[in-house]
C-alpha cells in the first residue's frame, strides 16, 4: 500500500476520521455513511476550469511556444496574448492581431552585414532584429534596425 502524502482529504464530521476524497462513496463517508461536503476551494477551482475555453488555452500555449522558440522575451509574448484576449473571441479584428516583437540575433546573423529598414544604411555590429506579422496570416517579416535608428 502506498503512502498518500499530497492526496486531497477531508475530516468526516460524523466519525472525525480523515477520509480521502477519492474514497468517497456517492458523496458519503465509507466508514460511517455521513454526508460529506467538499471544500469551497475545490469547488471554486472546478468552476474556473469549467469557465475557461479549452481552445483558447491551447491557442495561447502554441502562440507562446512558437515565439519562445524564436527567442522572444516571455513578457513580450504575454503582452501579445493579452492584446489578443482584449480583441475578442467571436470575430477578432485583423488589425489587432498584428504583432511586432524584438528577437535576439543568432551568432551568424550578428557577423553578417545587414541593411537598416528605416535609413537603408548597412551595418555590422549592434542593432536590433524585429519580426512583424499578423496572427491571422502565416509567416512573419524580419526587419533590422541599426543602432542609430
Amino acid at each position: 500500500m502506498t503512502v498518500r502524502v499530497n492526496a486531497r482529504h477531508i475530516i468526516c464530521p460524523g466519525c472525525l476520521e480523515k477520509v480521502f476524497v477519492d474514497e468517497l462513496v456517492g458523496g458519503h463517508c465509507p466508514l460511517c455513511g455521513c454526508v460529506m461536503e467538499e471544500d469551497e476551494e475545490a469547488q471554486e477551482f472546478e468552476e474556473v476550469i469549467e469557465r475557461s475555453d479549452l481552445a483558447w488555452i491551447i491557442f495561447h500555449y502554441f502562440v507562446f511556444r512558437k515565439f519562445d522558440a524564436l527567442g522572444v522575451n516571455p513578457v513580450q509574448i504575454m503582452q501579445l496574448i493579452s492584446q489578443i484576449e482584449e480583441c475578442g473571441t467571436t470575430y477578432p479584428n485583423p488589425q489587432k492581431m498584428e504583432y511586432q516583437l524584438e528577437v535576439p540575433m543568432g551568432w551568424m546573423e550578428a557577423l553578417l552585414p545587414k541593411r537598416c529598414t528605416n535609413c537603408r544604411s548597412f551595418f555590422v555590429r549592434g542593432g536590433k532584429k524585429i519580426i512583424r506579422g499578423n496572427l491571422s496570416q502565416p509567416g512573419f517579416r524580419t526587419e533590422y534596425h541599426c543602432p542609430a535608428c
